[in-house]
């Protein structure tokens, strides 16, 4: 569990079971939280073009577990989510890979 201190709150933790799927130019996303939390006012999705990278997209998006993009071109992506607040970001989800055809 993480302590809240005065009006501040923690981070929250990282999202899990970030999955990717692809349809044409669309792709979808889909995530899921962890037991405990924390306060989540958002999230962060970073993209990359080899493992590790942010170097093709950094979307801020809702509070939802679910985001879809179109017009994505054709390559391979890998992505991986932040849960933010007003305390900062959560450590990476777990990256996937994502191809588009």
């Amino acid at each position: 569990m993480r302590l809240q201190v005065g009006n501040v709150a923690a981070p929250p933790y990282a999202r899990q079971n970030l999955q990717a799927t692809a349809a044409g130019g669309t792709v979808t996303f889909t995530w899921s939280w962890p037991f405990w939390q924390g306060v989540v006012t958002g999230h962060g999705l970073v993209a990359g073009s080899g493992p590790g990278l942010s170097n093709l997209a950094q979307v801020t998006l809702g509070a939802a577990t679910q985001a879809s993009f179109g017009g994505v071109p054709p390559g391979t992506y890998y992505v991986r989510m932040h849960a933010l607040n007003a305390a900062g970001a959560s450590i990476a989800s777990d990256e996937v890979a994502l191809v588009v055809r």
